[in-house]
Order: structure tokens, then sequence, then C-alpha cells
């Protein structure tokens, strides 16, 4: 579909065009703004409240290759989608639409596919796909993180800095590398690390790791 919309250039930039009115409304601008900056950190810091999650540390196995297979998720999108900016070296919006949009911000990167919908989806979806929690604890962390890396998705064709099919193949992107990731978090790890079910300590060193995780993408 990605590649659809981009072969078919009319509609991708008429719905890029058709975001204009998020610069004439200030609050709305705003909100997407910390959407686009922050929303894959809160992403990583709901898991590392889910974790520290009272309910999660008790009657629960730790799934310990869930969540090496979200690490390894997100550090196989974020390389996938910047080798692959080299290989289609599509331009930006601003730089094929100029004055027909609001942005005037010009990126260095090009615009295929979104490094933002790649990564913010690439952490959420493994939860989603893998996670065996049914509790509240659980159901509520997969509702959270799939809503925000939707929004940070979007966010990036309402700032009008992707096109719709820059955002799709982050979709694609992210899928593929969330089976990448499970299947290497269980090919490799699953017989070398120890089993950390029920021991508190660990599950709240991971959480740990999430939380720097978090802060470092809000800072970056």
């Amino acid at each position: 579909m990605s590649v659809a919309l981009w072969i078919q250039q009319d509609l991708d930039r008429h719905i890029v065009i058709s975001h204009n009115i998020v610069y004439e409304i200030p609050v709305l601008r705003l909100f997407f703004d910390l959407l686009s900056d922050y929303g894959i950190g809160c992403i990583a810091f709901v898991y590392t409240v889910y974790l520290l999650w009272p309910e999660s540390r008790t009657d629960h196995r730790f799934d310990r290759i869930l969540f090496l297979g979200i690490l390894l998720s997100l550090g196989i999108g974020a390389a996938g989608s910047s080798l692959l900016k080299l290989v289609f070296t599509r331009e930006r919006p601003i730089i094929d639409l100029g004055e027909m949009i609001r942005l005037t911000y010009v990126s260095g990167t090009y615009s295929f596919p979104s490094g933002h919908a790649t990564q913010s989806l690439s952490l959420a979806l493994p939860f989603g796909f893998f996670s065996s929690d049914q509790r509240v604890s659980g159901r509520l962390t997969c509702l959270l993180t799939a809503l925000i890396a939707s929004g940070v998705s979007y966010s990036r064709i309402a700032l009008q800095r992707h096109y719709p099919g820059d955002v799709l193949a982050g979709l694609a992107l992210a899928v593929i590398r969330s089976l990448a990731g499970r299947w290497m978090a269980i090919r490799w790890f699953s017989g070398v690390l120890p089993d950390f079910s029920k021991e508190r300590r660990l599950q709240r060193m991971w959480a740990i790791i999430y939380l720097i995780l978090a802060v470092g993408l809000w800072i970056r």
C-alpha cells in the first residue's frame, strides 16, 4: 500500500496538503509536536511502569524473552529504516511541495520510510503480538503502547514531515522487525539467559533498562 501511495503521488500529496490546518490551530500543532518528539520515549516509559506495577510482579511469569525481543526489534528497526532511506532517497514533502504546505523546517534525511513510525511501532507491536499477560495491567499496557505508537506515526503526516506512504512503510518494517527480534531473542538467548521467573529483583533491573531507554529517547 505504501508503494502504491508513492506511485499514486497525487493522493499522497493531497493528504499532506490537507493537513495545513494543523498549523492554523496552535494547540493542535503543539499536541502533535509533543507526540512526535516524546512519544517513542513514552512507550518505553509505559513498559517501565508495567514492570514496576505491583500486579505485574505477583503470580505472573516474567517473560524476559518478550522484553529482550522488544529491544532487539527497536534496534533492528532503527537501523533498517536508516538504510532504506539511503536506498529509496525519496525527498521530504517540504522539498516536493514547497509553498503548498505550511511546514518550513527542512530535514537532513530522506522521507521513505518514516523512522519515527518504524521505531514507535517496533517498540509497541511485539508486546501486542507476543505478550501472554491477559490481566488488566497487561491489556492496559498493550492498549497504551498501541495508541501512542499510532499517534506518533500519524503526527508525522499531520506535521507534514512525511507522506502517508512513508508511515505505512514504517508499519510494514515494524511488523517484520518485531518478528525478527522475537526470533533472535528465542534463537540466540533463550538458552543463555537464566530463568528469571518470579525473581522480582531482576524484573526491576529490566524496568531500569527501559527507564534509561525512555530518558535517552526523550533527550536525543
